[in-house]
């Protein structure tokens, strides 16, 4: 995560994304973040647990809940896809990537993961993209680009992401050690959306690469497949990586229409977004990581400029100038040193006034813009001065949508997981979903490293993942590189009064169920018949009215059947387990 600098100074990298880097001193939150704190107290009763232990994972990166009531981890460092049992941890790798994924002590390796809408709906779609770095060239110094890869998940007695099916959509995308971003989602217009960082060039060892974030491609770049422009974007294309024709059309320098050009580009002028989600109605949010100050919370529109690293939140010349490292003269950038907080006179610098553009766009909500003058050097961080910057360290974005049913005063909210503070921020969209009106408020803050978030269908469980190492604040004032949960899933369930359900709710129809059981009542068999697919190998036990268990049934496919000829008539109790041990159906069945 970045951090925007003083006036003069360049906008940095904050430490806490640098988990190869030791900081051992302890320091006091500065009052911003002591506000921060008061002002977002969470008010909604919750339990947590841990579900797996810790270290069970090597810095996972991605959690989504799939359709087969799951959930699906990536491992940036790990190179595994891993499928575990939301109900009581059980976990399977179904991909290990360690042959092809390239990982340092940075931010690359395997990241973001999206499920195909129509997986497991007998279409032949039961598909799984994931996104990664690779080395392009195996001889010194790497060089890293990154790909998006299509695998087709086997059902049956394996269960796994083939292999030999694996597709490249799209690979010699740029890649680095830092802001790779790598978020996948797939939208209701079914394409494919991926977030692309700055690479964290213009910082640390990075610092003599030239940020292209406001870049933007020729024709003749798109048709030689030259993604280097590609860096600070987020892309959008089809599902087997071409280029959509509705793309907009941006023109790369004003020129007119007749010089623009449609490429995989959806918008351009982002640092480090590690958050994107879709709203039910199509709208698409993202939040990305600000230098000093300035997180932010966008609504991303197509073909929109959303600023950097001209602009850092709003274009308001606030605590924030550019300082471009790369092109410094006369004394080139190679025989600099580079700081935080002092840039040499032959590093040109830009204040934001001093750049604009027709497609510029505001960001919903910047985490947080201080005015110029601010102390980013608090004497009472004691040394350690990143944890005291006014941010969160934005990475990930999931919207809550459940109504009735649902936690009250929570639907049609954005929850930002938060690197900086272990929590999970809450802000409410507004109705019409184009403004954060209001403040925000902080839930289950914890010495940790949040990194992911997954939502259970039911809106009342919530799944976080936790990085292995790094550094933190924790609940309280202070600094430190012990994490309470490192690399492990933490669940959180709530325990208040729910929001009231309508009739059709409470007594749902047939349609919503996992899996059709008939006859009922039945006299020699009943037969299972999957409504989708599910994790595998399926369990069905029969229980009597006074919980004895009669019967008990194994099976790899989705329909079969289950004698009962021999059992006497009466009342049963029927329950439907997946292969992760998760109880996903229960029925009464009357046998004759």
């Amino acid at each position: 995560m970045h951090f925007a600098g003083l006036p003069g100074i360049f906008s940095f990298k904050s430490r806490h994304e640098k988990n190869h880097r030791k900081y051992w001193q302890v320091c006091s939150y500065c009052v911003l973040l002591n506000l921060f704190q008061q002002a977002c107290a969470q008010a909604e009763p919750f339990s947590s647990t841990q579900l797996v232990p810790s270290s069970t994972f090597n810095f996972p990166y991605e959690i989504t809940y799939g359709p087969n009531d799951s959930l699906w981890v990536t491992e940036r460092v790990g190179k595994r896809v891993v499928v575990v049992s939301p109900v009581n941890g059980g976990r399977r790798t179904v991909l290990n990537l360690s042959g092809v994924v390239y990982q340092s002590a940075g931010q690359d390796g395997l990241m973001g993961l999206t499920i195909h809408p129509q997986f497991g709906l007998g279409t032949g779609e039961d598909f799984v993209y994931l996104a990664y770095t690779y080395d392009n060239d195996p001889g010194i110094p790497v060089q890293r680009r990154t790909k998006i890869t299509r695998y087709t998940y086997t059902l049956g007695s394996t269960c796994v992401l083939n292999p030999a099916s694996a597709f490249d959509l799209i690979s010699g995308l740029q890649g680095s050690n830092d802001h790779n971003s790598g978020r996948l989602k797939i939208g209701p217009d079914l394409k494919l959306y991926y977030t692309i960082g700055d690479q964290g060039y213009n910082q640390f060892a990075n610092m003599c690469g030239i940020i292209r974030s406001l870049d933007l491609p020729t024709a003749a770049e798109v048709a030689a497949n030259d993604y280097t422009k590609y860096q600070g974007k987020i892309l959008r294309m089809n599902l087997d990586g071409t280029i959509p024709a509705d793309n907009p059309l941006i023109d790369p320098d004003q020129a007119g229409p007749e010089a623009a050009a449609r490429s995989h580009i959806f918008s351009y002028g982002h640092r480090n977004p590690q958050g994107l989600i879709f709203a039910p109605d199509g709208k698409l949010y993202a939040d990305e990581h600000g230098p000093k100050s300035d997180d932010e919370i966008n609504l991303v529109t197509a073909g929109k400029n959303y600023g950097w690293p001209r602009i850092a939140g709003y274009n308001d010349n606030a605590a924030y100038v550019y300082g471009q490292w790369g092109s410094s003269t006369p004394t080139p950038c190679g025989s600099l040193s580079y700081s935080d907080y002092t840039i040499p006179a032959s590093v040109p610098q830009y204040q934001e006034s001093t750049y604009s553009h027709p497609d510029l766009t505001d960001p919903l909500k910047t985490i947080y813009t201080v005015p110029t003058g601010y102390n980013f050097q608090d004497p009472a961080c004691l040394g350690n001065y990143f944890i005291c910057w006014p941010t969160i360290g934005p990475s990930s974005l999931d919207i809550y949508t459940k109504g009735l049913g649902g936690i009250p005063g929570w639907s049609n909210s954005l929850l930002v997981t938060s690197l900086k503070r272990g929590s999970v921020i809450r802000y409410q969209l507004s109705t019409d979903g184009l403004t954060i009106p209001g403040s925000c408020i902080e839930y289950w803050n914890t010495t940790n490293r949040f990194r992911d978030i997954a939502i259970h269908p039911s809106g009342t469980e919530f799944y976080v993942i936790t990085d292995n190492s790094g550094s933190t604040s924790g609940p309280s004032s202070g600094y430190t590189n012990t994490l309470d949960n490192p690399g492990t899933i933490m669940k959180y369930t709530y325990t208040g009064i729910l929001l009231p359900l309508n009739e059709e709710e409470r007594n749902p129809v047939r349609v919503t169920d996992m899996v059709k059981v008939y006859p009922n009542p039945a006299t020699n068999h009943i037969n299972i018949q999957g409504k989708r697919a599910l994790q595998k190998p399926l369990r069905v036990q029969l229980y009597s009215m006074s919980s004895v268990l009669v019967k008990e049934v194994t099976s790899f496919k989705n329909e079969f059947s289950i004698n009962i000829a021999a059992m006497p008539a009466g009342v049963y109790l029927l329950k439907l387990y997946n292969g992760n041990g998760m109880e996903v159906q229960t029925e009464k069945i009357v046998k004759y």
